[in-house]
């Protein structure tokens, strides 16, 4: 929880009870602001029986741009709810420029309860931030306390370079990819076939290491034509499907590339199969990138980072697991390639179940 993860960054910090957060979600344009507020503490400040709490919390927070002109604030959604079983007020807002002009630096105004508890502390994280420097995606993290003697915290931006956008696009990308079990496991049924050639409708070990390599490079490629297709198109708001039939797509191209690496489903078809299914898994990349809030540029620096990212990993995955197979394909090949898309089957069945719109 957002309270309980800001303090654990601040071991010193005040005890949870007289303790609020603030988490800023902040896109180019916009900013989101998750509130919570121990109610011990706003009964310190206010009389809550009689006070209007909509009004309150709009004329006790604000962001501030960089301009001096507070960003104009759409209506609090409020309500009550407990942490760490403590009753706190819940606060979500949306805010904006009033000209609709990118946000620049930001100062965070917060005397909901300040302005009369001044022991009371506010801790501010940011979890979003694609315009400072390129942050795409991360962990909440501390941005800072505001208490006793000030009631603001300055929160400098700086727009990101393209190199920065690369760079935190390509962390995101192996990032994404490399906990993203579905997408391994489907690119590693690919790889099952590389060292074996369909011949009369079953698989047989092939001679030549040279052809081998050669298949494992257009399985990747064609994997990476598709799920780059599909990403841009996703990313940009082109093509948009729900994340529901994405994912369980994600699952059923799991259980048909391992049933075609037990048995050939078509012959010399793997790059197709991958360029196919690549389709599929570029959407699912882009599911973090999605209303980002960010120019053409921004998300296509962060784009050709993220693809980088993801070819990364999936050039390490070949290169641990490849030398393997061709080690294994005049030996024991056959009962490791049944296991393992056996194997395959059974995790991309559960999944399937798991994703099956109800």
């Amino acid at each position: 929880m957002l309270l309980s993860l800001t303090l654990l960054a601040q071991p010193a910090a005040a005890h949870p009870a007289a303790a609020s957060a603030v988490e800023l979600t902040l896109h180019a344009d916009r900013a989101h602001v998750e509130m919570q507020v121990p109610r011990d503490q706003l009964e310190m400040a206010v009389d809550l029986e009689s006070l209007d709490l909509e009004t309150y919390v709009l004329e006790h927070f604000a962001l501030v741009d960089d301009g001096g002109v507070p960003l104009q604030a759409g209506p609090p959604e409020i309500r009550w709810g407990e942490i760490d079983e403590a009753p706190h007020l819940l606060v979500s807002l949306d805010l904006q420029r009033p000209d609709g002009a990118p946000l620049g630096s930001l100062r965070v105004d917060d005397t909901v309860v300040l302005h009369q508890v001044v022991t009371h502390k506010i801790y501010v994280t940011v979890t979003q931030d694609p315009w400072n420097q390129g942050v795409i995606h991360a962990e909440p993290q501390l941005a800072g306390v505001i208490g006793w003697p000030t009631d603001h915290l300055e929160l400098p931006r700086e727009a990101p370079s393209a190199g920065r956008l690369v760079l935190s696009g390509l962390k995101e990308g192996a990032a994404h990819i490399a906990v993203g079990w579905d997408h391994l496991l489907f690119l590693l049924t690919l790889l099952l076939v590389a060292p074996v050639r369909a011949h009369q409708g079953t698989w047989v070990p092939s001679e030549d290491t040279g052809s081998a390599i050669r298949s494992v490079l257009g399985l990747i490629t064609a994997f990476t034509l598709g799920h780059s297709l599909t990403l841009a198109l996703t990313a940009f708001g082109v093509l948009a499907l729900p994340s529901s039939w994405v994912e369980l797509c994600v699952a059923l191209s799991i259980a048909l590339a391992a049933v075609h690496a037990i048995r050939p489903l078509w012959s010399r078809a793997e790059r197709w199969l991958a360029l196919g299914f690549g389709l599929i898994h570029g959407m699912a990349f882009a599911e973090n990138l999605v209303g980002l809030g960010v120019d053409f540029s921004v998300m296509a620096w962060t784009l050709v980072g993220f693809d980088l990212g993801v070819e990364a990993v999936q050039l390490g995955l070949a290169a641990v697991v490849v030398p393997g197979l061709l080690w294994l394909r005049t030996r024991r090949y056959a009962p490791v390639r049944l296991g393992l898309s056996a194997m395959a089957i059974l995790a991309a069945g559960l999944w399937t179940l798991q994703r099956l719109p109800l």
